[in-house]
């Protein structure tokens, strides 16, 4: 039969092991979640540079249609996401269409480009 000495020190060791087993499994899921905040802060980051760098390119397209001297005075929308460029309004005809997509296409930067502009009838 056990004295209750033995009972309180085996008892007293359990504890131990569990507390310690316990506090290396929380310890572990700190790091995992340190790890993903810098996992977050580096795509915001990343979403942020990429926002700016939409903004700063479709300012570069707009200004290169504007300063288009063959094109009329146009209510031509360019929009960018994730580097792709969107053109939406109405023009007059097919050679201004064309002349406002191939500014668009020189102007540094831009890889791809969402033609949604109308020719009026």
């Amino acid at each position: 039969m056990k004295s209750p000495l033995q009972s309180y020190v085996f008892a007293g060791l359990l504890g131990t092991i569990l507390v310690v087993s316990f506090s290396g499994c929380e310890k572990s899921q700190g790091v995992v979640d340190s790890q993903q905040s810098i996992a977050d802060s580096s795509q915001s980051s990343i979403g942020a540079s990429q926002e700016a760098f939409d903004l700063q390119l479709a300012a570069k397209v707009d200004d290169a249609i504007t300063a288009e001297e063959s094109l009329g005075d146009y209510d031509i929308t360019v929009l960018v996401t994730n580097g792709v460029v969107r053109l939406t309004g109405e023009i007059e005809t097919r050679a201004e269409h064309d002349q406002v997509v191939k500014v668009t296409r020189a102007v540094d930067g831009v890889d791809r480009i969402n033609d949604q502009l109308r020719i009026k009838q």
